[in-house]
């Protein structure tokens, strides 16, 4: 009699090995945290979890750019602050100045505080600086109504960028440079009254800017969060699902075994089954 090959122990040994690499799977998605931990266990998935990641690595990028812009405009805004703050009290003493009563001696006291004040102007203008560059003070920039704008990344995509405006705040170009409050108040009072105008037109560009800068950040905030859900939906492991995966099939490789060692008995009952006919 020929006996065949055990057909039964091998498909039950196909089986027990497709479980093994089940369990190995889900065991290695447990330790990793990863439902993909290599291009063969989706290919589709891993070319979007690998476009979710650039995209979330650009927009946090993106998020600093947004938030080291907003903070050299708070930056250049205050130090604006503090200089209308003392052209106001130029405005002030001039208009002391132009007073008919004041006579020669307080308006060269006048001029001698105004003379200060101006000072301060223009070291508070060359002083204001962020990451080492100069705010304030661009020798490119004459007109205020046209200043230099520095262009920012602020988005993952090409062509998402602001221009940043740089002013030159310095006495010269405020034209306050040369006031004499003691022969020309009036002059003086007018040429304050335009500085004055030019700073706050620069700080109202700067406020525009900050509130489109505060938007971007609300955007990209909230584009960078629905990157991170999504890439989260395809890479995390759901540890309940592979926990399961993982008794169920370390179940059927303990009965494949059982069955195998049973199927492997076969071979040999027959033999002792034919040894026994021959007696």
């Amino acid at each position: 009699m020929r006996i065949n090959i055990n057909m039964k122990s091998l498909g039950i040994y196909s089986g027990y090995k497709k479980n093994i690499i089940a369990n190995s799977a889900a065991m290695e998605k447990i330790s990793s945290g990863k439902k993909i931990n290599s291009a063969k266990d989706n290919p589709l998935k891993i070319e979007q979890s690998e476009n979710f990641r650039m995209q979330i690595r650009a927009l946090e990028m993106a998020n600093k750019n947004l938030q080291d812009s907003t903070s050299m405009i708070q930056v250049a805004d205050t130090a604006m602050g503090t200089i209308s703050e003392a052209l106001i009290r130029m405005k002030e003493l001039t208009v002391q100045a132009a007073n008919e009563v004041t006579n020669e001696a307080d308006r060269r006291l006048i001029q001698d505080e105004i003379d200060v004040l101006r000072s301060h102007i223009d070291d508070t203008a060359k002083n204001t600086e962020f990451n080492g560059n100069k705010l304030l003070v661009n020798g490119n920039v004459t007109d205020n109504s046209k200043p230099d704008y520095v262009e920012m990344q602020i988005g993952a995509n090409v062509g998402d960028s602001i221009g940043i405006p740089f002013f030159n705040v310095s006495s010269e170009t405020l034209g306050i440079d040369k006031l004499d409050v003691v022969n020309d108040a009036t002059k003086a009072l007018n040429s304050i009254d335009e500085a004055l105008k030019n700073v706050n037109g620069c700080r109202a560009k700067y406020g525009a800017v900050q509130n489109r800068l505060e938007n971007s950040i609300e955007i990209t905030s909230s584009s960078s969060y629905i990157y991170e859900k999504s890439s989260s939906d395809i890479n995390d492991a759901d540890i309940a699902l592979e926990m399961a995966e993982i008794a169920r099939t370390s179940i059927l490789m303990e009965s494949a075994t059982a069955m195998m060692a049973q199927s492997n008995n076969f071979p040999k009952d027959m033999l002792n089954i034919l040894a026994n006919l021959r007696r």
